[in-house]
Order: C-alpha cells, then sequence, then structure tokens
C-alpha cells in the first residue's frame, strides 16, 4: 500500500496481485512458475540474472477474448484502455467451496452496477489461498453459466469482471466452467467478450474504489498474461 496527493486529494494505492512464487497455488495440472539463478554473485559470477518458465494463467492473470475464441483478441490486440477502469466497482456475494453465484445474486447488486466498466467480485474465498491452497485451487465457487449471461446482456458498458478465486470458474465443476468462460471470452458473441480477472486480493476495505489497472505482459499474440493489478483509493 502506497499513498500520496494528487490534484490536493489523498491518493492511496493497493496492490490487489499477488507475488509471483513457485509455490503459488494454481488451476490444477497447469504449470507453475520455473524461477532460478542464470547468474549469481553468490556463485562468483559479476552480476545477477534469473530466469523464469511463467504459465500465461498463473498467478494474479486476465484473460483475453483469444483464450475462448478462435479469432479473437490477444493481449497485444486490445488497446491499453481495456487494462483501465476509471468506474470500478465491488459487490460482495460470499461463498464457500463449490458453490455457484446465480443471476439472482448478480442482480441483487444491478443498481450499484450501473454505469461501472469493471465488476469486482468479492466472495471471501481468497481465505483459503494460504492456510488451504489445495482447496482455494481445486474447489473454489464459480460464476453459473446463467450469471455470466446475465451480466454480458444486461451491462454493455463493462469493460472487465473478476473474482478473489483461482478462476472465475472452478475445477470442481469443469462443464459450468467451460460454459462460463466461454459467454464472458465472446465465444457465442463477439460483441460481448469481457477481460476476466483471476487469482487476485479484494481482501481490503474498497468503499472508496475510484480506479483500477490491470496490467499484462504484452506477450505478441498471447491469450492471457499474469499481470500486476493495482487498486486506486480516494
Amino acid at each position: 500500500l502506497t499513498s500520496g496527493r494528487l490534484d490536493g486529494r489523498t491518493q492511496v494505492f493497493i496492490r490487489l496481485s499477488y507475488d509471483l512464487a513457485a509455490d503459488s497455488p494454481g488451476w490444477p495440472g497447469n504449470p507453475k512458475l520455473e524461477f532460478h539463478r542464470h547468474t549469481s554473485m553468490d556463485r562468483g559470477d559479476i552480476v545477477n540474472h534469473t530466469l523464469f518458465t511463467l504459465f500465461t494463467h498463473f498467478g494474479s492473470h486476465l484473460d483475453t477474448p483469444l483464450h475462448w475464441q478462435q479469432n479473437g483478441e490477444s493481449v497485444t490486440d486490445l488497446p491499453i484502455e481495456r487494462f483501465i477502469y476509471l468506474s470500478p466497482v465491488v459487490i460482495d456475494v460470499p461463498k464457500g467451496p463449490r458453490a455457484f453465484i446465480t443471476a439472482a445474486e448478480i442482480e441483487a447488486h444491478s443498481a450499484a452496477m450501473v454505469g461501472k466498466d469493471c465488476l469486482l467480485i468479492r466472495t471471501g474465498f481468497s481465505r483459503y489461498r494460504q492456510s488451504e491452497p489445495e482447496t482455494y485451487s481445486a474447489q473454489g465457487p464459480a460464476l453459473a453459466p446463467e450469471a455470466a449471461q446475465y451480466v454480458v446482456d444486461n451491462f454493455p458498458q463493462l469493460k472487465a469482471i473478476g473474482m478473489d478465486c483461482i478462476s472465475i470458474a472452478s475445477p470442481a465443476m469443469i462443464d459450468e466452467a467451460i460454459a462460463t468462460h466461454r459467454i464472458l471470452c465472446g465465444y457465442h458473441d463477439p460483441t460481448k467478450s469481457l477481460i476476466i480477472l483471476e487469482d487476485f486480493n479484494l481482501d481490503f476495505d474498497l468503499s472508496r474504489l475510484k480506479r483500477v489497472y490491470a496490467l499484462p505482459l504484452f506477450l505478441k499474440g498471447a491469450e492471457g498474461s499474469p499481470c500486476t493489478i493495482v487498486a486506486e483509493i480516494e
């Protein structure tokens, strides 16, 4: 957390994305981070260099339409403003393992979502990330396909959606996971595609949330990328 002053107002910046570490939880079966010193001053080299191999959907990351569209937009196809959100909203939908977020639960927050460009759904499931990483990885809650369809049909101003879980879907309900991702990535209707933010932390006071920045690695042609997610609080 950092703070400063802008236009006479105090601004606070909170990093919502997690540190990248080799032992971080990931979607079951997917590659993780491989990290080692290529050169090391401890070994007598004159400088430290690091070599790492990083899966595009590991750690705090985003999905672009190309993830589920054959000809969808990649990270480098999208304009920078698709990753900057000037009117985000956080809604609370507490959930435990293997639980769906329904369309009715999203609709209950519809008034707060009008005119917003980024929807962040706080389930509280991030509490499992350190204490029970296997539960966090494999048994998380999920946005039901019908809820995903409700979002894309009723809030055309949205540019992004995210949840504080390993994914917006769950490995425990794989058929629904596929359906939800396809809806949000525009598989059925490319005009209704959103950026999906996954595996990040909403356990902060975000009541005065002003902006959110989710900046990926601009990997040419990539369908997703680890990203740094920062909340700006006024």
